[in-house]
């Protein structure tokens, strides 16, 4: 098998069961809100370590599979929406051919250097909000959430943004980042560790799992209020 030929999140999932959990950090939580959901591929993990879980995802034909496939998990539920760091914005959102996992609101620059069997398949305007407006419209307190983990292709630093107060409340952030451009625009490792020092959390863990020499390597990054 070739392993880079599958999308990021199926990729983990492999590396996670060869190299040991990269997740152990939920162990010590009991409340996690997943950004960037798909089909909710790690949803029997969390299952196993008995979290409450909100999956929050932006396509609206994923988060439908999404539903479905968390019949048969009452603590894990799932919304709908495309989080950045303002509210009622219109974006062009691309959409990737691995059933969305891919898709981003940037278009792909380096991507293909490492996964070139994905490419974006259509485009879906959808109208943003920020992850504190959900959380208050939901009357979600400002430390429900033990975790939150991002995987939004690029678009992490603004959810954070618009994450607000309650990025405080989080005792550990979960962002996928590259140290190359993969996405046009999009945020790489060494902001989002600048961000989050400068919301006083520390960077715990930083898990390679995708690389390619000359372009550059793909990480999991565990930062830790202190």
């Amino acid at each position: 098998m070739n392993l880079l030929s599958l999308p990021k999140r199926a990729f983990r999932l492999i590396l996670r069961k060869i190299r040991g959990d990269s997740l152990g950090y939920l162990k010590q939580c009991r409340r996690l809100v997943h950004i960037g959901a798909n089909n909710g591929q790690e949803r029997e993990h969390y299952h196993k370590l008995k979290l409450e879980v909100l999956w929050i995802e932006a396509l609206p034909d994923a988060h439908a599979r999404l539903l479905k496939n968390l019949e048969g998990y009452p603590k894990q539920s799932a919304a709908q929406a495309l989080l950045t760091d303002v509210d009622d914005q219109v974006y062009e959102f691309n959409v990737a051919s691995n059933e969305g996992a891919s898709s981003s609101i940037f278009d792909f620059k380096e991507h293909a250097k490492i996964w070139p069997d994905i490419s974006f398949v259509n485009k879906v305007s959808l109208k943003s909000r920020r992850l504190a407006t959900l959380f208050q419209e939901r009357s979600i307190p400002l430390n429900h959430f033990d975790a939150a983990i991002l995987d939004v292709q690029g678009a992490e630093l603004l959810v954070l943004k618009g994450a607000g107060d309650y990025l405080s409340g989080f005792k550990y952030v979960q962002c996928e980042a590259s140290d190359f451009e993969a996405y046009a625009g999009a945020c790489n490792v060494s902001d989002l560790i600048t961000y989050m020092a400068q919301h006083s959390f520390k960077l715990e863990r930083k898990v390679p799992f995708a690389s390619r020499e000359g372009v550059g390597v793909y990480y999991d990054l565990v930062f830790r209020r202190i």
